[in-house]
């Protein structure tokens, strides 16, 4: 439960929540499904659900940051181009 736990909060520090809700929650969920299993003892169900919720908070997590370094190279060209375009009309004077 602990390892599944820090794999949420990793993603939630990556920023999983603005930019990679859907398998977040998913991973919430399986966490809360496997807490119910846990407390009627069915414990192999509850270890592969949580399994699986670390198997969505790592991919939340990578998600998270694939965008992150989308937008970030988004506004990297943006600036290039601003820049080009100061350049050429600084030349063009």
């Amino acid at each position: 439960m602990a390892l599944t736990q820090t794999s949420i909060r990793n993603a939630e520090a990556a920023g999983a929540v603005d930019y990679a809700s859907k398998p977040l929650r998913a991973a919430q969920q399986k966490v809360a499904i496997a807490q119910r299993l846990i407390d009627r003892k069915k414990y192999d169900r509850a270890k592969s659900h949580l399994a699986l919720a670390i198997v969505d908070a790592e991919l939340a997590e990578a998600s998270a940051e694939a965008k992150k370094s989308a937008l970030a190279e988004d506004e990297l060209a943006q600036s290039i181009d601003l820049m080009k375009k100061e350049i050429e009309r600084a030349q063009g004077q």
